[in-house]
């Protein structure tokens, strides 16, 4: 390829997107510069409070509780208030509350600290989300969505780094640094993204008339979309949980080392991820691409039992990372385009909310597994559960 057929292929990538998506994105990076809590939670709260594994299970549950209800209210409120104001008033009170929780040492005040703090964190999701929508026409919106997604990444590659540093100098920095990206986002929503009284057209919802539903709570084949994708999330969230307890327990990895890895991922991302899915829409149906994933995802975890050398951790990490590339960015898209212009804030609070509730049962399923049996007895099982999750989205193909 020529310097010029490059250069053009950039483009093509790359073009299209309207000046609020990348508003959109550029918030979002700012947000996720400073993402240095949740990866480095598990060990905040095991080596630096000095929690038992069970009590770092709890809380992290607790944690998932409140993104079920932020994702439920972001939902809720985009649908009625409009995306602006969720955004803005969710990224400013998130990051206060942030800077509350740093000085919380009892378990019951963090547990209660970082329930509010993720409910309105997740708040901010289904708007976020609905605004990529709204900004965006069918032909472009996963490629908008993955534009999103590598504002989120390349800000993860800054923060999970300089996390990993900040964690092995003093946790307390880490909401320090997070809280005040959270607040700084928002500003810079207030002040760049203004509602704007243009009225972007809407397409057309291909669905039978049957189908269109008012909530996705009454959509049959969404409900099974979802469910799949809940197998999907507690796979993937086991990176911050189980993952960074075990490098450090069995792989005996210091925090700038983990961050370091959080960081590659980030990288891995921004680089291929666009064009990989510039490339893959064009020739795969959405769901054989998402359980593509879910097969990549699974064998993150499995190569664990494969083989017991520290470097099996980069296989690890390449592997998951591929697998979030071909699942997250279509999975969004197909819940756009499963909803109406009407419902799309509660068809992307839903989605928004398997996630949440991955983060109540990754932690609690995943802790308990290796208390109780071994990591090698998880590793299989996430395997497992993953071809099966896989499956379903090819059972899916033809359906959504």
């Amino acid at each position: 390829m020529s310097k010029y057929q490059a250069v053009n292929y950039f483009k093509t990538a790359y073009g299209g997107l309207s000046k609020p998506i990348w508003l959109l994105s550029a918030a979002m990076f700012i947000n996720r510069s400073g993402t240095m809590v949740f990866p480095f939670l598990s060990l905040y709260l095991t080596q630096y409070l000095h929690f038992s594994i069970a009590d770092t299970g709890i809380i992290l549950i607790i944690y998932g509780l409140g993104a079920v209800t932020g994702n439920y209210m972001g939902g809720f409120l985009t649908d009625r208030f409009g995306h602006y104001l969720v955004q803005v008033l969710a990224l400013i009170f998130a990051g206060i509350m942030l800077l509350v929780v740093m000085f919380l040492t009892n378990f019951y005040s963090i547990a209660i600290g970082l329930f509010i703090f993720t409910a309105f964190g997740d708040t901010f999701r289904p708007a976020n989300q609905t605004a990529i929508a709204m900004y965006s026409h069918a032909e472009n919106r996963t490629r908008a969505y993955t534009m999103n997604r590598l504002a989120i990444n390349f800000g993860w590659a800054i923060g999970a780094g300089l996390g990993g540093i900040l964690a092995y100098k003093n946790y307390q920095l880490l909401f320090l640094v997070d809280g005040i990206t959270c607040i700084l986002a928002g500003i810079f929503l207030m002040f760049f993204l203004k509602p704007s009284k243009q009225k972007f057209k809407q397409e057309q919802v291909n669905l039978p008339d049957a189908e269109l539903k008012s909530s996705p709570y009454r959509d049959g084949i969404y409900l099974i979309f979802v469910s799949m994708t809940l197998i999907f999330a507690i796979s993937f969230f086991l990176l911050f949980s189980v993952i960074p307890i075990y490098f450090k327990e069995i792989h005996h990895l210091t925090e700038i080392q983990i961050g370091g890895l959080q960081t590659l991922n980030g990288i891995i991302i921004v680089i291929f991820e666009m064009f990989l899915v510039y490339e893959l829409e064009k020739r795969f149906k959405k769901m054989n691409i998402i359980a593509l994933g879910l097969v990549f995802t699974g064998l993150s975890y499995l190569v664990f039992n494969m083989v017991s050398a520290t470097g099996i951790v980069i296989v690890s990490l390449l592997f998951i990372t591929f697998g979030e590339m071909f699942a997250m960015p279509f999975m969004q898209s197909a819940t756009v385009a499963r909803s109406s212009p009407k419902t799309r804030g509660k068809y992307l609070g839903l989605y928004g909310m398997t996630y949440s509730i991955a983060q109540i049962a990754s932690p609690g399923l995943g802790t308990w597994v290796v208390a109780n049996y071994s990591y090698s007895a998880l590793w299989n099982g996430i395997f497992v559960a993953c071809c099966a999750g896989a499956t379903g989205f090819v059972f899916l193909r033809n359906r959504m």
